[in-house]
Order: structure tokens, then sequence, then C-alpha cells
């Protein structure tokens, strides 16, 4: 369900991808919340992919995804929306990559060890690109309602947004 969308998103379907993003999220989280409960032959080293706290973080990514989804949509609609609902739509977002984070760092240490770091990259550095946009919009709404301190202020706070992003650029992550 997730590669289908991505390959929707490849056709600039943003509605069908964010619909099989958030149906994907649903069935690691029924595999997480009903599944694994009841299997009662469970041997104590299991594949880290069959915790449930990484189910969990996978359907929160894709969650994020989804609502990346309406973000580019709303986006290529080309229609004028407000950048206050953008930032909000992109707040939302750092909220469900906050919570993958936060339940990828409740694992055992010799199972956060096995992650993926791309994985672990998304969860760090697509937070901070939102942030900085969320930033940014809000700074343009300042500035056209005229309150220019405030404008001043976000723009200030997107600039050291993506200045942190710079510099990742010439170190592993």
């Amino acid at each position: 369900t997730s590669n289908a969308a991505s390959n929707l998103c490849a056709t600039d379907d943003f509605s069908g991808a964010a619909q099989s993003l958030r149906e994907a999220a649903g069935v690691l989280i029924y595999v997480a919340d009903t599944l694994l409960p009841k299997w009662t032959s469970m041997t104590p080293d299991i594949p880290f992919e069959v915790e449930g706290s990484v189910l969990k973080a996978l359907a929160k990514i894709m969650q994020a995804q989804a609502q990346q989804m309406a973000i580019s949509k709303a986006l290529s609609m080309g229609k004028k929306l407000p950048a206050t609902l953008l930032a909000k739509l992109c707040m939302g977002c750092i909220g469900f990559y906050n919570e993958a984070a936060s339940l990828l760092r409740s694992l055992p240490k010799s199972k956060f060890d096995m992650l993926d770091t791309v994985l672990l990259e998304v969860c760090g550095v697509y937070p901070r690109i939102l942030k900085g946009y969320a930033f940014q919009l809000m700074a343009k709404d300042h500035y056209v309602k005229c309150t220019y301190g405030d404008a001043a202020a976000y723009a200030e706070e997107a600039f050291a947004v993506f200045s942190q992003l710079v510099k990742f650029q010439n170190k592993p992550l």
C-alpha cells in the first residue's frame, strides 16, 4: 500500500497517495495493537521490525507523509491558501514525525542500533524542513499584514532552522 502511494504520487494523484498512506498506517497500527498482543508463542528474540513501537513509528511516518500529500495537493492546485493553514499542516506533520522518533527512542539500545539510518534521518530532517517552511510562511503572512516585527521574528526563526540544515550537508547524518 505504501508503494502504491509512491506510484500515485509520481502521477500527481496526491489525494490517492494520501489515502494509500493512511491505509498503510492503519494496517500497521492494527498489527501492532491487535495482532501482536495475541501472539502467545512469541520468542524473546523477535525481529525488531515486528516490535509494536517500530510498527507504530512507521505508521506515524506514513501519517506525516499523508499530511505532506495534502500540502502538496494544496500547493499544486494553484489556489491561494492562507499561509496560516499551510503552516498548521506543516506543524501537524512535525507532530507525527516527533511521535515516530519518540517511539523509536523507546526501543532497547540493541534494537535501536539496528534501525536503518534513513529511517532516523527522516524523523530528524523532515521536521526541521517543515518547521523552517512553516516559519517562512508565517513570516510572509505577517509581512502582508504589515506586522513587520512579527514577520522579522518568523523570518529569523526560519533562517536559523534552515541554517542548521545547511550544516548537515557536509556531515553524515
